[in-house]
């Protein structure tokens, strides 16, 4: 048998630089991975905090005693009474967002279970229970947000039926 050491050299480097270049893509590749993964992480990041800062915003035109059971839109001001719905209107949207993202998987379960924590929370307090019968009188929510909101709204009358009915 006939060895061609010409050909087993040239075969034994093809080998180590296709390993080479194998090896050298690999970790690339798992560099590239960790960069998107701390780019995502930084997107989710800013994507909470411009949320949170948008629900503080609303939050700080309420008036101090709003979660108050005798909390009563009537006792304020025409034009204090017309801002607090703007705002409350501004809520429900925000919500309705919120939503909208869960329900199209772009948010984290996390989020959404603290974010539905603090909806559930605010819909069963009656000044945003009788905010959401007034904003619904004249502004338009998809359906599928317009039955969670009001599924989400526990509070019962006391004939046993829902505040909206």
């Amino acid at each position: 048998m006939i060895v061609n050491y010409e050909i087993l050299i040239i075969s034994i480097l093809n080998l180590i630089v296709i390993w080479s270049i194998y090896h050298w893509n690999r970790k690339q590749y798992i560099q590239m991975e960790r960069q998107l993964k701390i780019q995502n992480e930084q997107i989710k990041n800013s994507f909470f905090a411009e949320y949170t800062k948008r629900y503080q915003e609303i939050i700080l035109h309420f008036p101090e005693n709003i979660n108050d059971v005798n909390f009563s839109y009537e006792d304020l001001s025409k034009p204090k009474r017309e801002r607090i719905m703007r705002y409350m209107r501004v809520y429900f949207d925000l919500c309705s967002e919120e939503y909208f993202l869960h329900k199209k998987k772009h948010l984290d379960e996390i989020v959404w279970k603290e974010w539905k924590t603090g909806m559930t929370y605010a819909f069963n307090k009656p000044a945003f229970q009788k905010a959401w019968k007034v904003v619904t009188k004249n502004s338009e929510f998809y359906t599928e947000f317009r039955d969670f909101v009001e599924s989400e709204i526990v509070k019962k009358e006391k004939g046993g039926g829902s505040i909206l009915k």
